[in-house]
């Protein structure tokens, strides 16, 4: 079934003013930078890609899709690991034309402070659960890391800005360590377009901070 264009673009306004509190529009605003040195099948050459027919892979600057065309990336935040995802959702996502979600990942949904090296069932199951849905409607998933131990980007009123992560590496050990986690689980995941480590990080220096951390991530992921 086809659409007027102004029908559509009435339909996505009305979906978004519904969802306004849970839902982030990506389409225009993911790096194709990040995207490309994050996409799950990282730097996969053809040969390899095609022993992988259902990944989306990079050939130079081009997303390419299972078939050999280029995916065009058209994405819409669905919610995170803080709460149970909504199949009615994904089925709105869908026949709106998006191709791709974001999920938004907390580590708290992961492991607590208390106990950083056993690992929460909770985190897990709403991803399987998101995932589950995505394979359902055909939309591929991008993972954000928005919630990080010692992290934070929004100020809170009266309270100290939170710079941990940048100061104490063993905090930065559990952000790499879960990280480590979720590629060990999901490599094989054609679902998975890609994945956003950290969500827009402020440190307490320059810039390099976070560079030297990226690329630490990067590294063992």
């Amino acid at each position: 079934m086809s659409h007027d264009p102004g029908d559509l673009i009435l339909l996505i306004g009305d979906f978004l003013m519904k969802n306004a509190r849970r839902w982030t529009v990506w389409a225009t605003r993911i790096s194709i930078a990040w995207l490309l040195s994050s996409v799950a099948a990282g730097s996969e050459t053809a040969m390899m890609a095609e022993s992988r027919p259902q990944f989306v892979h990079v050939e130079g600057q081009r997303l390419v899709a299972p078939g050999g065309g280029d995916f065009h990336i058209r994405a819409i935040g669905t919610g995170s690991t803080a709460a149970d995802p909504s199949e009615k959702d994904y089925e709105q996502i869908a026949r709106l034309k998006f191709n791709a979600v974001t999920v938004f990942l907390g580590y708290k949904h992961f492991y607590s402070e208390a106990q950083p090296d056993k690992y929460l069932g909770t985190g897990w199951r709403r991803l399987e659960q998101h995932l589950a849905f995505a394979r359902k409607y055909g939309l591929r998933v991008i993972l954000q890391m928005l919630e990080i131990e010692g992290a934070q980007f929004v100020p809170i009123r009266g309270e100290a800005f939170d710079y941990r992560i940048w100061v104490q590496p063993e905090l930065q050990k559990r952000f790499i360590k879960l990280w480590e986690a979720i590629a060990q689980c999901y490599k094989d995941e054609p679902q998975i377009l890609g994945y956003g480590l950290f969500a827009e990080p402020v440190t307490t220096g320059t810039r390099q901070q976070w560079i030297n951390a990226y690329q630490s991530a990067e590294d063992q992921l």
